[in-house]
């Protein structure tokens, strides 16, 4: 069951009643701006944290949580003491700018979901929010377990692969098209096919789809 626009913990599954938001980040602004457009939005409660250390004394054995972390690429692994503290509560990265490889390695250290710039899409946060009352409780991103996922990633040529592996290394179109000796509009003609057999629109998409496969392709690809 995924919980309406404004469901309250009461009318929530049992599993579900004691539903919080944490938010943890040091940035006491960007706490404060997420706090007021989440409390804004949504009837499940936001809890505040500076550190990790304030997420894990603040966290209740009961509820059922969700944590939105603001990152920034010099603290990362941020997200990795966070799912450290807690296996199986979905992980909202956000930030307000990031690499295709920024957004791969988020996710690989255990963040469900990756948005950017939140606040000037305020509504792309929320949906992952509400979301996430509706993942199954484990620390993976949903479309490792969507066999839908798989068949379309199963879709891709060999080239096509080996050009997503490449775009997920933060390689651009003219970078690509040079290790490969091939030409730029050969490259975004394979960029437009994965596009449309995967069904992803942005290059964060595609991240997150590559985060299904094993590491090892991608950095034998990149490499390539």
């Amino acid at each position: 069951m995924s919980p309406s626009e404004h469901t309250p913990i009461s009318k929530l599954p049992p599993e579900f009643r004691a539903a919080v938001v944490h938010v943890v980040t040091q940035d006491s602004r960007v706490r404060g701006q997420l706090r007021n457009l989440l409390r804004a939005a949504l009837a499940e409660p936001v809890v505040l944290s500076a550190s990790e250390a304030d997420f894990a004394r603040q966290c209740d054995p009961e509820e059922a949580r969700c944590v939105v972390v603001p990152i920034t690429p010099p603290d990362m692994e941020l997200l990795g003491r966070i799912r450290a503290i807690d296996p199986v509560a979905p992980i909202i990265a956000v930030a307000t700018a990031a690499t295709p490889s920024t957004v791969f390695r988020a996710l690989k250290l255990g963040a469900t979901d990756f948005l950017v710039e939140p606040f000037a899409n305020p509504d792309a946060l929320l949906a992952s929010v509400r979301g996430a009352w509706a993942l199954p409780r484990n620390p993976r991103p949903k479309a490792v377990r969507d066999p839908s996922v798989l068949r379309r990633l199963g879709r891709l040529t060999d080239r096509e692969r080996q050009i997503l592996s490449m775009v997920v290394a933060g390689r651009s179109i003219k970078q690509i098209a040079y290790a490969l000796g091939l030409s730029i509009k050969t490259v975004q003609t394979h960029r437009a096919q994965i596009g449309q057999k995967t069904g992803a629109k942005k290059v964060v998409d595609l991240v997150k789809l590559a985060v299904t496969l094993s590491d090892e392709p991608f950095h034998r690809g990149a490499a390539e």
